[in-house]
């Protein structure tokens, strides 16, 4: 069956959807689970720094299909799998990760501890483990605080103002403030 670009498209979204729903794989069929198999297989060798060249002919020699067909398997397991763009910051963060617990077993395996160490160390460093998480909030900073302010007497009034009228009139408090100034202080009469 030769399917065009637009059915292909529509086929290769029917399978993304049921390969992301949890329990998908049941309900795919048996072409579309090879697939998916031929895919994962595919995205297993080219993180591991195969060529497409070279996972192409493993894909032909181990399922027995065509090299157009291994070709769109390759694409499409870049799409499906997100490392279509070999810069892409995520891509090598992940081919890395995946190299950096390769090191880890073969040390583990050797007893080199000094080595598992080291390859634990980059592991936390590429995960950003060794780092605070910004989102996390500290729980301590959320919990009611009691500020005490200290204020002058003026201000004191000033501020009961606020809290009966909900507003000061800047204007009766110039005036208020201006009556006690001028009954605090005497004033000398100059002669007439």
């Amino acid at each position: 069956m030769i399917l065009n670009k637009k059915e292909r498209a529509s086929e290769f979204e029917k399978l993304l959807e049921l390969y992301q729903t949890e329990g998908g794989k049941n309900l795919m069929s048996e072409n579309q689970r090879l697939r998916i198999e031929r895919m994962e297989l595919a995205d297993n060798l080219l993180r591991k720094y195969h060529t497409k060249p070279e996972v192409a002919n493993m894909l032909i020699n181990r399922y027995n299909v065509s090299r157009a067909t291994a070709y769109r398997d390759l694409d499409d397991s870049q799409q499906l799998f997100n490392i279509s763009n070999d810069f892409s910051k995520q891509y090598w963060r992940s081919v890395l990760v995946d190299w950096v617990i390769d090191n880890m077993k073969l040390a583990r395996r050797k007893d080199n501890f000094r080595e598992v160490n080291s390859a634990q160390k980059n592991l936390m460093a590429l995960l950003g483990l060794d780092k605070d998480d910004k989102e996390n909030i500290d729980p301590a900073l959320l919990q009611q605080h009691i500020y005490q302010i200290g204020l002058p007497a003026e201000a004191m009034q000033f501020l009961q103002m606020m809290l009966q009228g909900g507003a000061i009139d800047l204007n009766k408090v110039r005036e208020k403030q201006l009556k006690l100034n001028t009954e605090d202080t005497e004033a000398e009469v100059i002669g007439e």
